[in-house]
């Protein structure tokens, strides 16, 4: 099975390394053995990686709810089976709940065994009970997965399990003697959403098929390019894209607005991103004409990475407020980009050191919505 996903720093610092993608807990430990282990590393580290499978699968909610990832003590690595979330949601600056970075991301594409994908509870009960003995498995939470895993107590949340560091007595004498337990509906429904398979802590290198840098992402989903031709061509691709050292290809056009501002024609945020869409639309177009001609294919630019930025308008704080969560906000005054800025409470323009709370611009807001 062809799986996908965005790499962040410590994914990229292994390959070059000429090493497996690891889990944020092996990279954690692996980054603490210069220095003292904090106590939450090292006993995470020994339980979901040294000690028995079923404390790795009750960590399965943290990693999903983002507080494992965030804590950087997660033995699951997170890939999808659709190139376009892996793309949308991951590869492309966001302040959303998936990608914090500031600048794109590379992705990976994965062809991993499928006997080596588990999937209903029997093959999970098998594996929490270690009668399956192997460090190389995943776990497939699509078609909500996770919620019938949980009901079936295959997986069990963190707080049940006294072998791990969040251990909760109450909580585990509630489900025990009041069959009381955490609801996981809204985790299993985004995991489904995410077409989520969760790699235990590594990515054989054998596994990795290709590395398809920034431009190579960007060309790929605008036109819909079949996985065979990129798995083949992927290597020659990268090279050829990267000598074009074009300014648009493989770079995030609200980047390139908040630096050119002045000089992009439109008379607001809306015209002049418009403006920029489809001057990179021609130039993708170009692009794209000259790897048909190279490699006699026939591919057409039909959408835009940046397609999925959607502007609106909010006119009350409520709103407002509500779509703070997962939007990149932007909002314009005297002709100065403000970013929306959670330690700051309000809109922050870098430059001039300025700060505009939420409820002073409430009327005048512009959000760019992913």
């Amino acid at each position: 099975m062809i799986l996908y996903r965005a790499i962040n720093i410590d994914d990229i610092n292994n390959l070059n390394n000429n090493n497996n993608i690891y889990s944020s807990i092996i990279n954690s430990y692996i980054k603490s053995k210069e220095k003292e282990i904090r106590k939450n590393i090292y006993n995470y580290y020994n339980a979901c990686i040294k000690g028995s499978k079923s404390c790795a699968l009750d960590t399965i909610i943290g990693h999903i709810s983002g507080k494992r990832i965030s804590a950087k003590i997660s033995p699951w690595i997170s890939t999808t089976t659709d190139f376009d979330i892996a793309a949308q949601e991951y590869a492309i600056p966001q302040s959303g709940t998936h990608n914090y970075s500031k600048d794109r991301k590379p992705i990976i594409l994965i062809d991993y065994p499928d006997d080596k994908i588990l999937s209903t509870k029997e093959e999970v009960f098998k594996l929490r009970n270690n009668i399956i003995e192997t460090n190389d498995f995943s776990i497939d939470l699509r078609n909500d997965n996770l919620n019938e895993l949980f009901v079936n107590e295959a997986i069990m949340a963190e707080k049940y399990n006294e072998q791990l560091p969040g251990y909760d007595v109450v909580a585990y004498l509630n489900r025990t003697l009041l069959n009381y337990k955490t609801v996981v509906i809204g985790f299993s429904k985004y995991a489904k959403a995410a077409k989520e398979i969760l790699i235990y802590a590594q990515i054989k290198k054998d596994y990795i098929k290709a590395i398809l840098d920034k431009e190579l992402v960007e060309i790929t989903y605008s036109c819909n390019i079949d996985k065979e031709f990129i798995i083949n061509n992927y290597k020659e691709l990268n090279d050829y894209l990267k000598k074009l050292d074009n300014e648009f290809l493989g770079n995030n056009l609200i980047d390139y607005l908040k630096q050119n501002y002045n000089t992009i024609r439109g008379n607001n945020i809306e015209e002049k991103y418009e403006y920029l869409k489809q001057i990179k639309k021609t130039v993708l177009s170009k692009i794209i004409e000259s790897l048909n001609k190279k490699y006699n294919t026939n591919y057409k630019v039909i959408r835009l990475l940046d397609d999925k930025i959607l502007v609106k308008c909010y006119d009350n704080i409520i709103d407002l407020n509500t779509s703070l969560k997962n939007d990149l906000i932007l909002i314009e005054k005297n002709n100065k980009i403000y970013e929306h800025n959670f330690k700051k409470h309000g809109f922050y323009n870098e430059d001039n050191d300025e700060l505009i709370t939420s409820k002073e611009i409430v009327k005048m807001i512009k959000t760019k919505v992913r």
